[in-house]
């Protein structure tokens, strides 16, 4: 416990200083301060203004950062991982939970960090405020759990690629290649896409709840799956 706590530590203070996530933060805010300053003085419903933000620079910004965090989680840093586990310093079940954790904190961290506030201040703006905040909530939700089953995955392939870009990479046409899966088996609302294009609707609270938890649901299991494959393969890799 003590060495998962540790590595625990210093990866999560590794990413806080990293240049990708102070660049993935800064686009976001910048992007969410113009998206505001639009909602103030622009006629735009409220629910459109917070739609168009998180299509247009949340979804791709952030599913191009959560993939490169994933993929670098653990052939990133392979040299440093086969000297600790031979050393006994630490188990594989420990450093590969340390990994998942701090990646998954940080993701949720930063989606949270910049949603709360963009959507209050867009609410509290606009000139027409015709989102509700259940519907807000569940969008957010919905939203980071699409995400989060780009990271999973980008973890796991990490554990067995020696680069960190084709983990990312495969990672984020896994995600397309899904998406695309669910269109074309008559599921299109519960794609990637589908999930971003009806945002605006579900921001008013107008998207059925049993719809908000299938969504939810799915990309939480994809998350689940993709955690559980990274535990499984490093488990049994060659250092």
């Amino acid at each position: 416990m003590q060495a998962y706590l540790a590595i625990l530590r210093y990866d999560v203070i590794q990413l806080a200083h990293s240049w990708l996530l102070r660049t993935w933060i800064a686009l976001l805010v910048l992007a969410a301060a113009f998206f505001v300053a639009v909602a103030a003085s622009q006629e735009e419903k409220a629910s459109e203004t917070l739609a168009v933000y998180v299509l247009a620079i949340v979804a791709p910004v952030s599913a191009l950062a959560v993939a490169i965090i994933g993929g670098t989680s653990v052939s990133g840093e392979a040299a440093i991982a086969s000297d600790s586990i031979l050393a006994r310093s630490v188990t594989r079940t420990e450093y590969v939970a340390a990994k998942v954790t701090s990646r998954l904190l940080i993701a949720v961290a930063v989606l949270v960090a910049v949603m709360a506030p963009v959507s209050h201040l867009i609410l509290r703006y606009s000139s027409e405020s015709d989102a509700s905040t259940a519907g807000v909530i569940a969008g957010s939700l919905m939203v980071t759990a699409v995400l989060l089953a780009v990271l999973a995955p980008a973890i796991a392939l990490s554990t067995f690629l020696r680069s960190s870009f084709f983990a990312a990479l495969i990672a984020l046409a896994a995600s397309a290649f899904l998406a695309g899966t669910f269109y074309f088996i008559g599921l299109s609302w519960l794609s990637s896409w589908g999930v971003f294009s009806e945002l605006a609707a579900t921001f008013r609270g107008e998207t059925a709840l049993w719809r908000e938890i299938a969504v939810i649901v799915a990309y939480g299991l994809i998350c689940v799956f993709g955690v559980g494959a990274a535990f499984a393969v490093f488990r049994r890799r060659d250092l």
